[in-house]
């Protein structure tokens, strides 16, 4: 598994004011957002994206950078790991 990961638990969404901006993308940072748009928790977005594990990651990365996409912490029962790059995560609804 690739080491940058995020945690399954997390769920990303990605922020209305970005796509509004009309800020440059790579093609692999659209190919994430179209996927975002279907999948939002990280296990499914791994599991249903045709891209390989290190590009999903590497967009991801990318993408939280540019402030285009929100991370929420999905809590079910005793799975609570978010601490890493990802930063700590306070909402827990979307």
């Amino acid at each position: 598994a690739f080491a940058n990961r995020p945690p399954d638990n997390l769920k990303m969404l990605i922020k209305s004011e970005f796509i509004e901006e009309g800020a440059e993308i790579t093609c692999e940072e659209f190919e994430l957002l179209c996927c975002l748009s279907d999948f939002s928790l990280v296990e499914d977005i791994y599991k249903y994206c045709k891209m390989l594990d290190y590009q999903i990651t590497s967009a991801l990365i990318s993408l939280r950078k540019k402030n285009a996409i929100k991370v929420i912490q999905v809590k079910w029962g005793n799975y609570e790991n978010t601490k890493s790059q990802w930063g700590r995560i306070k909402r827990t609804n979307s």
